[in-house]
């Protein structure tokens, strides 16, 4: 484990909720001879924001933003591959008689089990092995989907640590086969949408490639999105003007398939 790993660990204990309003209260208990006014205030604001964040009622108006629609099976056929990330594992689980798959990662590796079972796409799983955990949850999550699921996993990546590394590390395993790494169709969790999005494109996660300079955008409108979905080698823009096609030809014998990956990432 390097030490920025360890930094970042540390860093989001340290900030995420419920040690960051700790944190702020106790500072305000420090203040409290000195200045008064200011201790007090701190105290109450981390003290009302660590209650407010631990109500169900306040996490679902908060994540309400961020929902997405559901996946639609008809347009992810489009894909070449579907990308199941791990979201973390149970260590020593003594019904299983050692390490096995956390929840989120069982919801992520059930629900890739039913779109791989609709589409027909070959699976990728991916996922290091944790701290205190024996098993990659790569290897975990393919002895799922093969013993328990009845799904062929085709590419395991066992070293990554995070959700960019998730991205970079499987680029290369994706397009040894062929596979277009460039466009993604992501099922995820909300709170987790932005950070995957950002890991999966080829600035961030993945190397680039060549593509067209109007490819993303249309050039009278920048901010306009594709009505289509991004597997489409060319579509229409909101505005209602074309969109650059897409050049590079497509893999032999599957003229008719889409491009890009299909990410599976989410849980509830």
């Amino acid at each position: 484990m390097d030490l920025a790993f360890t930094l970042k660990a540390i860093f989001k204990a340290l900030v995420l909720p419920p040690t960051g309003p700790m944190l702020v209260a106790l500072f305000g208990v420090l203040l409290l001879r000195r200045a008064p006014r200011i201790g007090r205030a701190l105290v109450w604001t981390g003290a009302l924001t660590l209650v407010l964040l631990c109500l169900p009622v306040v996490a679902g108006i908060l994540a309400r933003p961020f929902d997405m629609k559901p996946l639609d099976l008809a347009d992810a056929k489009r894909a070449q591959a579907i990308v199941v990330l791990g979201g973390g594992t149970r260590r020593a689980a003594p019904e299983y008689g050692g390490d096995t798959l956390g929840r989120r990662t069982l919801e992520r590796v059930r629900y890739g089990a039913r779109v791989a079972r609709e589409t027909g796409l070959p699976v990728l799983v991916t996922g290091g092995v944790l701290p205190d955990v024996q098993s990659s949850e790569a290897a975990l999550m393919r002895e799922a989907l093969e013993r328990e699921y009845g799904v062929p996993v085709r590419w395991a990546e066992d070293r990554s640590r995070n959700t960019r590394e998730n991205a970079r590390l499987s680029a290369p395993l994706l397009r040894a086969d062929g596979v277009t790494t460039r466009s993604t169709c992501r099922a995820r969790r909300p709170s987790s949408q932005r950070r995957g999005s950002r890991s999966f494109r080829p600035r961030r996660g993945l190397p680039r490639e060549r593509r067209s300079r109007s490819a993303t955008s249309c050039r009278r409108h920048p901010r306009c999105r594709p009505r289509t979905t991004r597997f489409t080698r060319s579509s229409r823009t909101s505005c209602g003007s074309s969109r650059v096609a897409d050049r590079t030809p497509a893999r032999k014998g599957n003229a008719a398939a889409g491009r890009g990956v299909l990410s599976i990432d989410w849980s509830g």
